[in-house]
């Protein structure tokens, strides 16, 4: 009787240094699915479990190994598609439209006017970029992106890497709870123009500070013109469509620049509106309609210098 003791206790040790590392397994990672598990049985077997037989733990790993850990696995997939694929969804609309966005901006360039009409400018350049590199967190979405890709890939019922579980962990952190991601596409746009003026190095500007201080007031004038008028012909798409334009400062500009500004501007069915509180008598003499308001909001018609009121 002894002896048989003996080998039920001896048995019940290397039960229970088996059952060390698998048990080790279960709550060595708090808060997921096999630490639940586990916690939950050992609050079903009570606080005397340490000294009970290890077997008792027989029915649950088999509940688990048979069942539990399916379903527990089946789950993770799920979670693992779910989020991965909402983080794939919006880095593929993002690309999307910074494709679209470079698209769009040789097209640009292809609608761009005849800039050399103008004196003193010999070219100029559009570019519309995006600064998708320089948002927050961008490099993470990416290489999740990249790994969700690699899993996608592969057999719909095996579990991801540990490289996609990290980018996994590195865009929850930078998450930090948040649900959804909001950007605003404008914020993330950008207009850069080459400027290649008679007798100058090539200067590129990335805003009105940088043109003003690039040019000549009137020749910046002349290059935002030039830009313009290549936006609209994109968006008119071929259209005959007839626009007016509402322009100030002529008299900024070179008076041959005037000429080929109303020429250029007719070429691409855009009228020219503007006023002049001491208009000259050479500018005036290119524009087809001149008029002037006078007291008492009269309107007088000029035609070859006399006024008629």
């Amino acid at each position: 009787m002894d002896r048989l003791l003996l080998d039920i206790q001896n048995e019940e040790a290397r039960a229970r240094d088996a059952l060390a590392p698998i048990k080790r397994v279960f709550f060595e990672t708090p808060g997921t699915t096999p630490y639940q598990f586990y916690d939950k049985k050992r609050l079903d077997f009570g606080p005397d479990q340490d000294s009970a037989s290890p077997f008792l733990w027989l029915a649950p790993l088999r509940e688990w190994f048979d069942a539990e850990h399916e379903n527990a696995r089946r789950l993770l997939l799920s979670q693992c598609r779910n989020f991965a694929s909402g983080i794939h969804e919006f880095h593929d609309r993002l690309d999307g439209f910074k494709r679209k966005v470079g698209i769009f901006s040789k097209d640009l360039q292809d609608n761009m006017a005849a800039s050399t009409r103008f004196r003193f400018i010999s070219s100029v350049a559009v570019r519309i970029t995006t600064s998708f590199d320089s948002l927050d967190g961008w490099d993470k979405i990416r290489q999740l992106d990249e790994e969700y890709g690699v899993w996608a890939g592969k057999d719909a019922n095996d579990l991801p890497g540990p490289a996609f579980a990290d980018a996994v962990d590195q865009v929850s952190d930078w998450l930090q709870g948040r649900h959804t991601l909001d950007v605003k596409l404008e914020d993330l746009l950008g207009l850069e123009i080459d400027i290649e003026e008679v007798g100058q190095p090539r200067k590129t500007v990335k805003d009105e500070g940088q043109l003003r201080d690039a040019s000549s007031n009137g020749l910046s004038y002349l290059i935002l013109c030039v830009v313009f008028v290549g936006l609209i012909n994109k968006i008119r798409a071929g259209q005959p469509v007839q626009l007016v334009w509402a322009l100030d400062e002529l008299r900024d500009l070179d008076l041959d620049n005037v000429r080929v500004l109303l020429d250029m501007l007719a070429d691409n069915h855009i009228h020219l509106v503007s006023a002049f509180p001491d208009p000259e008598p050479e500018i005036l003499a290119l524009l087809k309609n001149r008029y002037a308001v006078q007291e008492g909001r009269r309107l007088a018609t000029f035609r070859q210098e006399v006024a008629h009121v």
